[in-house]
């Protein structure tokens, strides 16, 4: 059986800032966007 990975959702002050630390500095990279609603994945 294969399942699907799981996606974190994680609710932030500041989307940019938050962007910058995870994509920036540690590497994740960005797969969905949202930006009317704020949402990144």
């Amino acid at each position: 059986m294969k399942l699907n990975p799981l996606v974190p959702e994680l609710m932030v002050k500041d989307l940019n800032i938050s962007y910058q630390f995870w994509v920036d500095i540690l590497g994740f990279s960005l797969k969905y966007q949202r930006i009317e609603d704020k949402l990144c994945t």
